[in-house]
């Protein structure tokens, strides 16, 4: 379990493999496709990168490996997903799997995204041992997708707010999902909701977070 921010690399970051300036004019069918036309965006408040194309996937894992070419001292690289929102092209699609509840919703995006995932981590785990891709469990991708196994070295940074547990469902909730990736991955991480813009006065609560953490050190 992991909760700091300065070893493990895990936030939105995807689009940055894929950026316009590289390939926004050769490559359009690397970004995404929402309401039937593809979008030459990369932003971490846009949607990410067309995941299903199998250039991107080598890309990313070109690029990834250069990374820790370059800096043999790092633990993990970001493929954290954007903000907003998804490819919605068929190949896409298709890579969902079935649909989880994720905080009274249903999602089926957690299949897409570690179907892309796993061999980006397969392929690093043969290149650089011991190193990780962190990412973000969030935008439906809070819970371990079924039917298949997901790389041991990927690191799932789970995006719920131990404030919530005056609630006992949110509390469930969040424990279902801690549970779920235990037994999934070498390690998880905690992204939590102490400070920043949305909070004008930084929220303390620390009992509750402990709480969380005591049996899962």
């Amino acid at each position: 379990l992991h909760t700091g921010h300065g070893r493990y690399a895990f936030h939105h970051n995807i689009h940055t493999f894929i950026p316009v300036a590289e390939f926004g004019k050769t490559h359009p069918e690397y970004f995404p496709m929402q309401g039937g036309k593809r979008l030459i965006v990369s932003t971490s408040a846009g949607p990410g990168p067309c995941i299903s194309n199998p250039d991107v996937l080598r890309i990313v894992i070109e690029k990834c490996r250069a990374f820790f070419d370059k800096n043999p001292d790092a633990a993990a690289i970001s493929l954290g997903m954007t903000d907003g929102g998804w490819c919605e092209c068929p190949q896409c699609r298709a890579m969902d799997g079935p649909s989880i509840e994720v905080n009274g919703a249903r999602s089926p995006r957690s299949a897409r995204y570690y179907r892309f995932l796993n061999p980006v981590a397969e392929a690093v785990a043969r290149s650089h041992p011991g190193r990780s891709i962190g990412v973000l469990g969030y935008a439906g991708a809070e819970y371990p997708p079924e039917g298949f196994d997901v790389a041991r070295n990927i690191i799932p940074y789970l995006c719920f707010s131990r404030a919530n547990w005056y609630n006992p469902e949110a509390r469930a909730r969040d424990l279902k999902a801690t549970e779920a990736w235990i037994s999934r991955v070498d390690r998880i991480g905690v992204y939590e909701y102490l400070y920043g813009a949305p909070y004008s006065v930084p929220r303390l609560y620390s009992g509750r977070l402990a709480e969380f953490l005591a049996d899962r050190r």
